[in-house]
């Protein structure tokens, strides 16, 4: 065999060329590609993470301005209670309320928590609202 190997060939001076990767550009280029991998995956990762963060997040809000609504209509006392939110579908989910005298003796500071757990962490929303308590109303 006298023509030129497959990895190199003459230009025209006369010179031999390398053709092809070596081992260590191929590692290099394989180390690069792994690496820009990886990081795509975190991000996506992270995103998920965000996406059911968010989610619950919208979810909690929800049993929040329930929970208002039941207190502003009378339906629940306007006193410091607790409880889960099974009749509403979500048995694992907790709600609390908690009533405080406000600036003004016909106002109430509310504050309500509703907490869940995801991937075996406590998480919670607090919304705090303040209700008129009419003086001259009957109690309720």
């Amino acid at each position: 065999m006298s023509g030129p190997s497959r990895r190199t060939a003459r230009t025209r001076g006369g010179a031999r060329r390398r053709r092809g990767l070596t081992l260590a550009e191929t590692l290099v280029a394989t180390v690069v590609l792994g690496a820009g991998v990886a990081v795509t995956g975190a991000a996506l990762a992270s995103t998920l993470r965000a996406e059911a963060r968010a989610a619950d997040l919208e979810r909690a809000a929800g049993h929040a301005a329930n929970l208002l609504a039941r207190l502003a209509a009378g339906a629940l006392p306007l006193s410091d209670a607790s409880g889960d939110l099974a009749a509403d579908g979500d048995a694992a989910w907790t709600w609390s309320v908690t009533v405080r005298q406000g600036a003004l003796d016909s106002l109430r500071d509310v504050t309500v928590v509703v907490g869940w757990e995801r991937g075996g962490v406590a998480q919670d929303l607090t919304v705090a609202r303040t209700y008129f308590v009419d003086p001259e109303a009957p109690p309720q």
